[in-house]
Order: C-alpha cells, then structure tokens, then sequence
C-alpha cells in the first residue's frame, strides 16, 4: 500500500511496499549490495531474504551508531565493494537509520565516482529527514558530519512496517525533526500538529496542560530531573518516554501518515529550492542543529541527533528571546510540544558547556570564521545569526536570560 509518493525525488512513503524494489533488480540484471544494520537484520531477516530472493546479492552487515561514522567504516565499505566485483552498474541498498544511510551514501557517492544509490529508511528520523536531499557524511574528532557530499538516492523506500519495532528513543527522535519541519513551515504544519495532538491524544494528557508548559515540564516529561538527565545523555531509555504515547502513535496511522509526509514534504519543498545549501532557503532545515551538533559532540556522541535537535530548538528559541527578536511566544508551545512527546527542553545536567561552545569553531555552517545559528521569530519565520558573543552562548546554555547589549558583530539575515 502506497501513502505518498514524490516522483521527482522517487520518495515513496508505504506499508508493504518493498516490491518498489523489484525495478531496481531487474535493470542490475539482479546484481547489487546490501548495506544493512545489524538490528535490522536480527529482527528483519526475512522479510529482507524476501526482499532480495532473486539475484546475485552481497551483504555487508553494519554495527551502527553514530561512532561508526568514520573513515575506516568507508575504507571497510570500499573493499567490500571491491570484494563484491561492484561497477557504476552496481546498486547500493542502505537499509537502517540515519547513520547507516550517511555512512553508505558516502560510501556509494565516492566509490568509482558514484554507484547507484537505493535508499531503505528504517527509523522514524531516517524516513523524514536523512534519507531525503541527498547529504551524506562522516565525523571527525573535531566535529559532526565534516566529510560528506550532496549524492541523491536513484529511489527511497520507506516502509512503515519497520517502525512496529522502533525502541521509544528512536521514536523520539524521529519526533524531534517532525516538529522542527513543522516550526519552520510556512504552511500552518505546526498548528496542524497541535490540532492532532488534540484530537488523538486530549485523553492522554496533551488537554489538562493547555497554556501550562512550565507545570507540564515539571512533572518530569519534558524537562528532566539531573538523574534523568543524565541518563538521556548517555543514551539510555527508561520509562519516562511515553512509549504508551509512540505505541499509540503508531497504530494511529492516518495520523502518523500525515505527521511523516508533512515533514518529507516541507524537506523536499526546500531541498528542491537549494539542492547544494549553497545560500538559499534550505538553511531553514539548519533550525536548532548547530547547538545540537556542538551538544553531541560535547557528550562524545552520548545525547542522541534527534533529542539534540529538540534541546537545540529551545536554546535557539531562547537565543532569539535574548536577541530580542522573537515575534511571538514560541517558547510555551514549543516546550510543551517536546515534553508531551518525551523529549528533553534543556541541557542535560553535566554536559561541559565550554565544550559544546569550543566544537563551535568547526561546525560546518560557519561563515566569515563566525558561527552561525538559525532561530525562530514566528512559526514558519526563521532567520540565521552570526557573531554571537561567548558570554551570550554561556547564559543560552546555562538557561539564563539577559537582554542583548548589543556588542560584538551580530548579524541577522
């Protein structure tokens, strides 16, 4: 069954869809590579041995994690494909989340100057976001994702059967760019989301914290306990992640079907006006990640991307409030958003702010040798500063508020 489908980008949302598959195959006369997560692989087997019964196909099972994402996985990668017999004929089927999908896609875009790439999302964040536009890359020590190129898949296929097994971190995760794309919409998807969480979930607590998101945060859903905290940084998942919340999500398809292919569509909508980032709109997709970057590699890869994302979103937003050039109150409705679905609205307790703020100086969105942050003024209104002072970065970490003194080199565009 097919729910959404792009034919530019060759993105199809479905459930049961893997026969999409099939096209590839016979014009490869059967021949290609799986690249496959080994979770994936335990708990999918066979429906992939299904998936690829016909033809002549090598294997390649990946650990996974975002420590993975390094220059000997793409050297390992490259011999298997050498292994393999691989030509510019050769598709390339990455089947996991957003780490095996960038590894693989770098790994593809790079080997004989580009095999054919098929992308096979897994997880929530996959499906929404790093399958789509094409990036793909590794990390250095200094830094997130500062090897990479801009390579499209030939064809995506996102089936939603993988997420009947999706641990409740990952659904938070994925959550986290859902609710990022529907910030910086301009198409009313943020208030379309608040109208669903209403409708499906008022009985399970989105209705009695209505205009309420600090007591909300309180109770330990949103902003989390120095324990809890803690314990999120390090990746581990317990149960103060609604995962009653996710389950209930995902038997909810329209409402599921509806949340992925806002998301897919705002992404492709901007990645589409700006193919290369080079300066267009696409920066808009940048909403909270370059504190979120620095935050990940300030916990050595321990918080994980998507509750990142979240806590980036409240410190750009809480930026922009310090700046003085938020339009509207953003914050309440984007705490409440984030704590409701069990992701964390500030830094966890122990992470070396001084750290995340010296990471800075190697994210790749800089400019002019200044770091630039992309903040909200309004939903569906967001803009990029540059030239943020230390001392301003260290109160937004730390969760102070002071009005901007206008020192320094601000710049807003």
């Amino acid at each position: 069954m097919e729910y959404f489908c792009n034919e530019k980008y060759q993105y199809h949302l479905g459930e049961d869809n893997l026969e999409l598959l099939d096209g590839i195959l016979r014009e490869s006369q059967g021949r290609g590579i799986v690249v496959i997560d080994k979770n994936v692989l335990r708990l999918y087997q066979g429906l992939i041995d299904r998936a690829f019964a016909v033809g002549t196909i090598g294997r390649y099972v990946l650990e996974g994690g975002e420590k993975s994402k390094n220059l000997a996985q793409i050297e390992a990668l490259y011999a298997k494909f050498a292994q393999y017999g691989a030509d510019r004929t050769t598709p390339i089927f990455a089947i996991g989340g957003g780490v095996t999908g960038d590894i693989v896609g770098l790994a593809a875009a790079t080997y004989m100057r580009g095999l054919p790439l098929v992308q096979i999302p897994t997880t929530l964040l996959a499906m929404v976001d790093s399958s789509i536009g094409g990036k793909n890359g590794i990390d250095l020590p200094q830094g997130k994702n500062l090897v990479g190129t801009f390579y499209n898949p030939r064809l995506i296929v996102a089936d939603i059967r993988f997420l009947s097994t999706l641990p409740s971190l990952e659904w938070s995760n994925g959550l986290a760019e859902i609710f990022k794309a529907a910030l910086i919409s301009e198409t009313g998807f943020l208030s379309g989301l608040e109208a669903g969480c209403h409708k499906y979930f008022g009985s399970k607590g989105w209705e009695e914290n209505e205009g309420d998101s600090e007591r909300f945060c309180a109770k330990g859903e949103g902003k989390l306990s120095a324990d809890r905290a803690n314990e999120v940084s390090t990746g581990a998942d317990n149960g103060t992640l609604p995962v009653g919340l996710y389950q209930s999500l995902y038997r909810n398809h329209q409402f599921l079907v509806y949340l992925i292919r806002s998301a897919v569509e705002e992404k492709l909508y901007l990645v589409d006006r700006d193919p290369k980032d080079s300066g267009g709109d696409r920066f808009k997709l940048n909403l909270g990640h370059t504190f979120a970057h620095s935050l990940e590699v300030a916990s050595s890869y321990s918080l994980p991307h998507g509750r990142a994302v979240g806590i980036g979103m409240i410190l750009a937003t809480s930026l922009a409030l310090n700046l003085g050039i938020l339009e509207e109150p953003l914050m309440p409705r984007m705490k409440r958003l984030l704590g409701f679905w069990g992701l964390p609205v500030s830094v966890p307790a122990g992470l070396d702010w001084k750290a995340a703020v010296d990471s800075l100086a190697f994210d790749k969105k800089r400019h002019l040798g200044r770091s630039v942050f992309v903040v909200p003024l309004a939903a569906g209104k967001v803009v990029k500063v540059e030239g943020i002072e230390r001392a301003l970065l260290e109160r937004i970490f730390n969760g102070s508020f002071s009005t901007y003194s206008g020192e320094g080199h601000l710049s807003v565009r």
